[in-house]
């Protein structure tokens, strides 16, 4: 994928986010931690979207390219493992809805983040996850599956989570939960066999969209109050009915 779509593309999932990330602040849980989770979490997206863009000026090392190629890789590889870190606490808090059970994940997943930051910061000597050459072309390194295994890993534990906890889900929200890490995986895996095509970020816009409807359709339902379903879904639920409806039934 060369500069031009790739800025396009990400500009349009920016704007998604962005689009998504405002209407989150008019959630009727907008200060809860599950809220502040997916908050940072799109936040956190629409930062590696931008880094994304300056990770792809290869080529005219005589210029500002050099520098930006370097920061922007650098950066990407570095924040990698933060957004299914943040999914697994997303995924945790929805389930067992209790914050100080989730917060307790921040040093293991830390932990995680500091393994992965000591590996790229080596890479920077010995070429490890990636390496520039000196004509500013960027190349994988020999341990570029271990910097996709952390991403992986993570996403893999938050689904296991979803699978063993089925019956603590509520029906509605359990598609989302388990359909999150399927788009970025795949195109993991096709950024693996097709060197020079990334879509991994977008492919995570797509499951925050997913993740989004199915907090606003929540919210929409629901009395923030009492926390029962209100009287729009009854009218939905009766208005189902009657279509379903027949002269035998």
């Amino acid at each position: 994928m060369d500069l031009t779509n790739n800025i396009i593309i990400n500009i349009y999932s920016i704007i998604l986010l962005g689009i998504i990330f405002f209407q989150s602040f008019t959630n009727d849980e907008k200060d809860s931690l599950q809220n502040l989770i997916y908050q940072r979490t799109l936040q956190l997206t629409i930062v590696l979207l931008v880094l994304d863009m300056l990770s792809r000026f290869d080529g005219r090392p005589d210029t500002l390219y050099y520098a930006i190629n370097h920061i922007g890789n650098f950066i990407i590889f570095l924040a990698s493992p933060c957004l299914p870190s943040l999914w697994v606490m997303y995924v945790h808090i929805n389930i067992f809805k209790q914050e100080k059970m989730t917060k307790r994940l921040i040093y293991p997943l830390l932990a995680i983040n500091g393994i992965n930051a000591v590996m790229v910061v080596l890479t920077q000597f010995f070429g490890w996850y990636y390496f520039i050459d000196t004509n500013n072309i960027y190349h994988r390194g020999p341990l570029f599956l271990i910097a996709s295994l952390f991403t992986c890993g993570l996403l893999m534990v938050a689904f296991i989570m979803v699978l063993t906890n089925r019956k603590k889900i509520k029906e509605e929200h359990f598609f989302p939960l388990v359909f999150f890490p399927f788009p970025p995986i795949i195109c993991i895996f096709l950024q693996i066999m097709f060197y020079g095509n990334s879509l991994i970020l977008n492919s995570v816009v797509i499951s925050l969209f997913i993740v989004f409807l199915n907090i606003q359709n929540r919210n929409m339902y629901l009395d923030y109050l009492t926390g029962v379903n209100n009287r729009k879904k009854l009218d939905n639920y009766l208005k189902k009915k009657i279509r379903e409806s027949t002269a035998d039934k």
